[in-house]
């Protein structure tokens, strides 16, 4: 009895099947995010918050991609301007605080949080927020 032939038919069935019902039919089940058109025009938001800091300093990616430093003596600290991104370009936000407190930075693209971080410390303390337009 020659069981090779219906041995490996039954295999190719089994793997034709379970590609057939793997297969993403548009029921929302990939998790591959649409792919944006670069270049866009957007709107950006660096906005600094928090209590028990008296001053403090940083830098950002400005509209021209370039950067630019800002100093703030109490929050809310914002700074809101229009950029136009290519793909990969970033936006980013150094605060560095003086104080006993704590801060939360947030970049916001388009009125939407895309980027959130807490610092807290005594004296001096801060850190860095990246965004990458992806």
């Amino acid at each position: 009895m020659n069981i090779r032939p219906t041995f490996f038919s039954s295999v190719i069935v089994s793997v034709f099947a379970i590609g057939l019902f793997s297969c993403n039919k548009g029921g929302g089940g990939s998790t591959t995010p649409p792919v944006a058109s670069y270049p866009k025009q957007v709107t950006i938001e660096y906005r600094v918050t928090g209590t028990g800091v008296g001053s403090g300093s940083g830098a950002y990616t400005n509209e021209s991609g370039g950067n630019s430093s800002y100093s703030f003596t109490s929050l809310p600290y914002s700074k809101i301007f229009t950029r136009t991104v290519k793909q990969y370009d970033n936006a980013t936000i150094l605060v560095n605080a003086v104080g006993t407190g704590n801060i939360k930075v947030d970049i916001l693209v388009n009125s939407t949080v895309v980027k959130t971080q807490s610092y807290s410390g005594t004296s001096v303390f801060g850190g860095t927020l990246v965004y990458l337009f992806e």
